[in-house]
């Protein structure tokens, strides 16, 4: 599903005016005690530390719900004369564990070598097979190496030594033009997770650097809707993975404010899906998804889960993080989507879209429950 993408030089998101007023409030915010903010008249508090029992109680069955979404998930086969969305999709949901088969041979094909192919004609807006006609009309380059680079790191893609110039030249050759376009949901976890995160100059002789682009993606996100599915999502994100990932690239006054930053914004999209207040358009109430169609719902669920937990500590021990998973899974073991598996294939509009949101449905719930094996294990160590 296209999120598209706005023409926008990063020098005029970052004037001489923000950088003075993040440096003001980074300095607020040294002097500043935990406790309740105040953002648009609403009054938020620090998440517990500790969840009560019930939802504790209930977790077992929770990280079951999500292994079997990704199991239903997995029952998908693709083949190459899909489009180049559902494959990256695939990538960023199952990893390794993508299905991917010639559609003239039948026989399996390698996913780190078919998905460079991809990678590489997206950038050309080729066909990356004339032979299996590999439909990459969708020319998001950027968004496809933030889905393989983040399967990557999170080791569920596993990617050939031999292939790791070739991906680096791709990777070298996309952030050239990060300048000119605002695909900062996407870069920013791409710069993060990618094997080298040094300083580079863009091809508008603009020097660009982690702090650069911290900066710049604050300054976007202010201007966007926290409520907004894929735009504003993809930038809460975003800022998640650099705060995980940048923290020894960041000065502590830079630090600070995208901690700031990001704890305001996930509050407020842990308060937007309690409500049933995403959206799909930008900042208009008519085009408030539909809740009671499964697609709508799991588009926004999908992409408001993979932004919370970008930056666990900073939601896992708040309840609504948890029952909001709870109400999704409860939605997925209803749903009558996975009656007819395949049609997540050629269902939505531009077809297919209904496989690329479920994708991020999947992925979502994986980083969830990995999140709480992983604190359940740390757990038990410390005890």
């Amino acid at each position: 599903m296209s999120c598209g993408v706005a023409n926008v030089r990063l020098r005029q998101l970052i004037s001489p005016a923000s950088v003075l007023l993040i440096g003001l409030v980074a300095g607020l915010l040294v002097f500043r005690n935990a406790g309740f903010t105040k953002d648009a008249g609403v009054a938020r508090q620090t998440a517990p530390a500790d969840l009560d029992g019930e939802i504790n109680r209930s977790l077992p069955e929770s990280l079951a719900g999500c292994r079997d979404v990704t199991s239903r998930f997995r029952g998908v086969q693709l083949d190459t004369d899909d489009r180049a969305s559902l494959v990256f999709h695939g990538i960023l949901a199952l990893g390794s564990e993508l299905s991917v088969v010639n559609r003239l041979t039948g026989q399996p094909v390698e996913i780190p070598g078919f998905a460079l192919s991809l990678l590489e004609a997206s950038r050309r807006g080729q066909s990356a097979d004339t032979a299996t006609r590999a439909n990459v009309q969708q020319k998001h380059p950027g968004q496809f190496l933030s889905y393989l680079l983040t399967a990557k790191s999170q080791g569920r893609l596993h990617w050939p030594e031999e292939l790791d110039s070739a991906l680096t030249a791709v990777w070298c050759e996309e952030r050239q033009s990060v300048g000119m376009t605002a695909t900062l949901g996407w870069f920013v976890p791409a710069y993060c997770l990618s094997d080298s995160r040094t300083t580079f100059s863009n091809k508008y002789g603009e020097v660009i650097d982690a702090p650069y682009l911290v900066k710049a993606l604050i300054a976007q996100s202010r201007d966007g809707d926290r409520r907004q599915v894929c735009f504003g999502l993809h930038e809460v994100q975003a800022l998640g993975v650099a705060r995980t990932n940048l923290r020894a690239e960041l000065d502590k006054a830079t630090f600070a404010i995208l901690d700031q930053v990001f704890r305001e914004q996930s509050q407020e999209v842990l308060a937007a899906v309690s409500a049933g207040q995403l959206h799909a358009g930008r900042s208009t109430d008519n085009d408030a998804l539909r809740l009671d169609d499964d697609y709508s719902f799991f588009y926004s669920a999908g992409h408001a889960i993979e932004a919370l937990v970008s930056a666990p500590d900073c939601v896992m021990a708040d309840p609504r993080m948890h029952e909001f998973v709870a109400t999704v899974l409860e939605r997925c073991r209803n749903s009558t989507i996975w009656h007819e598996p395949n049609e997540l294939k050629t269902g939505g509009s531009p077809p297919g879209a209904h496989y690329c949101i479920m994708s991020h449905l999947v992925h979502a719930l994986q980083l969830y429950a990995s999140t709480v094996e992983h604190r359940g294990a740390t757990a038990a160590t410390n005890h």
